[in-house]
């Protein structure tokens, strides 16, 4: 027979909800525990006092509390275990939520949240190894930057300049 309710669309929506049997959406007791300890970790780590102050920073963001997220093993949430992750993508959206509530200053939602899922699933096998594991460490940080300042993402009319700098890149203009 199906779920009650569901054969008649118009009925349906009269009738209430769809009788379809229950599934349990909540989180878990280990992710509802991740999510007092971070809400905890955070409200110690960011109060707005330190969010400004970041927020004026050349870098925008401290590496030290960086260092922590990482010892913490959330810079390791959502990335597979083949590539030194702990392959927990429900995990980190818990850590996510409690970071935008907290106003976590810096490229954590950038780098966790936008890169990791970009180069999971477009990048090459070496890019991820080297780049997602050096991000499961806490030793990289990343994130998208797809639009010039005109709207254009061409690459024509790609103005930004990367240039080396130590070990690594530093990019010079705007991406939107």
């Amino acid at each position: 027979m199906g779920c009650m309710g569901a054969e008649d669309p118009a009925r349906a929506s009269s009738a209430g909800p769809l009788n379809c049997g229950s599934m349990d959406f909540a989180f878990s007791e280990e992710q509802e525990m991740l999510r007092r300890s971070a809400r905890e970790f955070l409200a110690k780590e960011c109060s707005p006092k330190v969010v400004r102050r970041l927020m004026e920073a050349e870098d925008g963001y401290d590496p030290a509390l960086w260092k922590k997220l990482a010892g913490l093993g959330w810079t390791a949430l959502g990335i597979p275990e083949q590539y030194g992750g702990v392959g927990t993508f429900l995990d980190l959206v818990v850590v996510l939520e409690e970071a935008g509530r907290a106003l976590l200053p810096g490229p954590f939602f950038s780098t966790m949240g936008l890169a990791v899922p970009v180069l999971i699933e477009a990048g090459t096998e070496a890019q991820k190894k080297e780049v997602l594991g050096a991000i499961a460490e806490g030793a990289a940080r990343s994130t998208l930057a797809f639009t010039e300042p005109s709207g254009r993402w061409d690459a024509d009319s790609i103005q930004l300049a990367a240039k080396q700098k130590g070990g690594g890149w530093q990019l010079d203009g705007v991406k939107l």
